[in-house]
Parts: structure tokens; C-alpha cells; sequence
């Protein structure tokens, strides 16, 4: 059967995800193009650490711990949009997109409380994160092509498709 351009899509998306992820320092578990019936994703990666929790006390003497943890993980989760948009001609599954998109917006408001600094805070780095991915397209595409072809990889099926052996 032959794959969609949706399947393909969701694969870039998870993709960019996968190697923006693994570009930054963070240890993926897996990457999936496998759907959710329970959830409705259409796939998913696994990092090896959880989402970044805010508690309570959340406090500006800390801030930048918290910017320098947050900071990656809004760019990981723009990845996904910004790479399946790249191969898609500039669409992307705004369903699809919902919770990363949503998940970033809270992070930058527990940082920047609102307003014009957040809003042009999230410009830069959705900026800096659409330069990441074009700068790692080809990684992206071996990772896409090989979730096309296996629905499913191991985190350590992930760092030899960015870094393939030149031999």
C-alpha cells in the first residue's frame, strides 16, 4: 500500500522532533509514526526525561534554570510543526499541532508572564528553531524516511541516521 502524503507529513513531524531533540543533549526513547486511537496522535516521541513540570513556587530567583531547560524543549516542541511544514509546502495539521503549540505557549508564559516580551520571545525562537531544522534537514529526512519504513524507532536507531558512518 502506498503511503499518504499525511503519513508522510506525520513523519517529518515526529522526525523533526526526534533529531532537534537529539541535537540538543536530550536522549529519546523512541520516535513513532504509529497512531493513538486512545489519545488521537498521530505518533509520538518518548524522551528519556519527562516534560519540564512547573510547581507552584515557581520562583524569578531560579529563572534561569528554568529558561535554560525551557528553552530547548519550546524549541523541540516547534520542531515538529516547522518540520512537517517545510515538507508540506507550508501546511501543517493544526489538530496535530495543537498540544506542542499549546505545551510551548504555557512554557512561555510561566516565563515571560505575557505580553509583547513573550509574544516577540516566541518569534525568536520560533526563528531560531526554523534555522535548527534547516540546518539539519538531512537528518530529518533519514529520520522520516526510516519511521516510513519501520513506524517505529529505538532511540539508539536515531544518532547513527543524523550521523550515518562515511565509510
Amino acid at each position: 500500500m502506498k503511503a499518504t502524503k499525511r503519513e508522510w507529513a506525520t513523519a517529518y513531524h515526529e522526525a523533526g522532533h526526534a533529531v532537534i531533540n537529539v541535537w540538543l543533549g536530550v536522549r529519546v526513547r523512541s520516535a513513532s509514526i504509529v497512531p493513538d486511537e486512545l489519545d488521537g496522535t498521530l505518533g509520538h516521541v518518548l524522551r528519556a526525561r519527562s516534560r519540564i513540570k512547573f510547581d507552584d513556587d515557581y520562583s524569578r530567583d531560579h529563572e534561569w534554570v528554568v529558561r535554560r531547560r525551557l528553552e530547548p524543549a519550546i524549541q523541540v516542541a516547534y520542531a515538529g510543526t516547522i518540520a512537517e511544514r517545510r515538507f508540506s509546502g507550508g501546511r501543517y495539521n493544526r489538530v496535530g499541532a495543537e498540544d506542542d503549540l499549546s505545551w510551548a505557549a504555557d512554557c512561555l508564559f510561566r516565563l515571560e508572564g505575557g505580553g509583547k516580551v513573550t509574544e516577540l520571545y516566541s518569534r525568536y525562537l520560533w526563528a531560531a528553531t526554523e534555522r535548527m531544522v534547516e540546518a539539519r534537514w538531512e537528518m530529518i529526512t533519514n529520520v522520516a524516511a526510516a519511521l516510513m519504513e519501520h513506524r517505529t524507532l529505538k532511540g539508539s536507531q536515531i544518532r547513527p541516521l543524523m550521523f550515518p558512518d562515511p565509510a
